[in-house]
Order: structure tokens, then C-alpha cells, then sequence
């Protein structure tokens, strides 16, 4: 994880443009309830982004939660989750990823 979020801050400013870089730094994440605003970090995005397609290994299944695929639906649902705050910011900071990072 400390190498992957090194690298992805070396490469951010070619992954994401100054205004777009911006517009994230703009943002406030509600990890706890919507009454508590948390600003958006970079170093917090480089974690939850590297987190992705962990979603099988032990360590995220023992810390943040177990996904698994509905067979109606074919979307990801979380299940037995063990740190509701940790999910809700790897949530929210993943859909931003999807967001700003599907453009490149």
C-alpha cells in the first residue's frame, strides 16, 4: 500500500488536470453521518484508490467489509460489514476516482 499511494501521487498531476484537482479539493466526504463534513484528502484518496479490487483479500474483508456479487442484479452489495466509516469513505472516495479518473 505505501508504494502504490507513493507512486500514484508522482502521477496524479498527469492523471488529473489542475482544475479537476481543484474541484476535488472542494470536497467534503460525510464518512460518519451527514452532519459531519470531512474535506477531501489527498492522501485518503491515494489509500481507498489503492484499496481497489482488494475487495477479496483477508485484510479487507477482516477491516472494512465482505463484498459480494448479487446474481440478480450483478452489482456488488457489501455484507458483513466491520468498520461502517471505513466503508462509507472507501465508497465515497471510489466513486470519485470513477468519476475524475474514467476520463484519462
Amino acid at each position: 500500500m505505501p508504494t502504490l499511494k507513493t507512486v500514484l501521487s508522482q502521477v496524479k498531476d498527469s492523471l488529473v488536470s489542475s482544475a479537476e484537482s481543484q474541484s476535488l479539493l472542494s470536497l467534503s466526504f460525510h464518512p460518519v453521518s451527514p452532519a459531519v463534513d470531512v474535506a477531501f484528502s489527498w492522501g485518503d484518496f491515494y489509500q481507498n484508490f489503492a484499496l481497489g479490487g482488494l475487495q477479496d483479500c483477508n485484510f479487507f474483508k477482516n477491516e472494512i467489509a465482505t463484498f459480494v456479487k448479487n446474481p440478480l442484479t450483478g452489482v456488488y452489495e457489501s455484507i458483513n460489514i466491520k468498520d461502517q466509516v471505513k466503508l462509507n469513505y472507501y465508497n465515497q472516495y471510489k466513486s470519485y476516482a470513477e468519476i475524475y479518473l474514467s476520463k484519462n
